[in-house]
């Protein structure tokens, strides 16, 4: 059927969007790992001079303002052709999958992160990201 073939047909300037846009995140988290300007995983050790600073801080104020923004966007314009195609079940069933279950692996562990962290007596951490940098700067694997 035409009509079949052209409903499944991929939108390849979507598709180039969305991967500039999470290779975009990419490069804001490793922009925040160097610039110390931020909460994340890992620091670097060393201090960026001031240059690198400005230089960072233009870039992830600028990311920030759109890039999150556009990618739920993108992820919101698919759901009613989605839901329409699979109904309420199969589409509820999926975005469990896809959503439920990462969640209810990684939270506990998260939790159990910031269990560890408030066990040390070390300073309180406002957020998981602040727990798992009380590591003493060493990355860790996280969900």
């Amino acid at each position: 059927m035409p009509g079949q073939a052209q409903s499944n047909a991929r939108l390849g300037y979507i598709d180039n969007l969305r991967s500039t846009m999470i290779v975009w995140v990419v490069v804001f988290h490793t922009a925040i790992t160097y610039s110390h300007i931020g909460s994340w995983y890992y620091s670097d050790p060393k201090p960026a001079d001031e240059v690198s600073s400005f230089v960072f801080l233009t870039l992830e104020v600028h990311s920030q303002a759109f890039f999150m923004g556009l990618l739920f966007l993108l992820a919101g314009y698919f759901v009613p052709g989605a839901f329409d195609r699979k109904g309420f079940r199969r589409f509820m069933a999926d975005r469990f999958v896809r959503l439920g279950v990462p969640s209810l692996v990684c939270n506990p562990a998260n939790a159990a992160r910031l269990w560890t962290a408030d066990r040390r007596g070390g300073p309180q951490p406002d957020s998981v990201v602040g727990a798992v940098h009380l590591g003493r700067g060493t990355a860790t694997r996280h969900c």
